[in-house]
């Protein structure tokens, strides 16, 4: 197969899903692929060779994740998703396999696993329907997690109770193997504010102070 085919017309919306489609068997790794895939096609953009991809502009794309100073791990988990996608693009005769020789870099797998970059957070922020009372409880649970970096059986244990007032802050008494506060300001006061100002919190019936704060609607 040659490139006789401009990779624009290949980077559409109805070939992704497609390919997201194959993978459906694992939802998991097919979001992450997503991802990984729309971060390469806004790379993609101010690129000379876009209309053209090569090998080398995806040696490129993973030389500039490394500048960028994402983690090893990072950096790995972006090229297998390239790699597996024009893998699958070449195997359904869309374009060539430009990725095939292109190594997705070591992985460290003694060393703790990397965290979530800024635009990573920002990205899983962003996807979350906060119209909903359901996306406002997920939304605020993700930005206690990333922001306080409590533990998920930490966030679970949370009550109502436990989100109070201490001096002139507003504060959650995280409960692990130890008790500690967590100050709850700016972008964590702002949606759990949202989160329990809404009227079901007001009204009749309302959860016991020793509900789960983030109990599922």
């Amino acid at each position: 197969m040659t490139n006789d085919i401009t990779l624009a017309q290949t980077l559409d919306g109805a070939t992704l899903d497609s390919f997201l489609l194959y993978l459906e068997d694992m939802p998991n790794t097919a979001k992450t692929y997503k991802s990984c895939i729309k971060r390469f096609k806004l790379w993609l953009k101010d690129q000379p060779d876009a209309q053209q991809p090569t090998t080398n502009t995806v040696r490129r794309y993973k030389e500039d994740l490394t500048k960028r100073g994402y983690k090893p791990n990072t950096v790995h988990l972006y090229m297998v998703a390239i790699k597996q996608w024009f893998k699958w693009l070449e195997s359904i005769g869309k374009y060539p396999n430009i990725a095939q020789y292109v190594k997705s870099g070591k992985v460290n797998r003694k060393s703790p696993k990397s965290y979530f970059e800024a635009a990573q957070v920002k990205e899983i922020l962003d996807q979350i329907d906060q119209t909903t009372q359901a996306g406002k409880r997920d939304y605020a649970l993700l930005v206690l997690l990333f922001t306080c970096g409590l533990r998920t059986i930490e966030a679970s244990r949370a009550k109502v109770k436990d989100i109070t007032i201490l001096g002139a802050s507003r504060v959650l008494l995280v409960q692990g193997r130890c008790e500690r506060l967590c100050t709850v300001a700016g972008s964590r006061l702002h949606c759990l504010d949202r989160l329990f100002n809404h009227p079901w919190h007001r009204c009749k019936g309302y959860p016991s102070m020793h509900r789960a704060a983030f109990y599922k609607h």
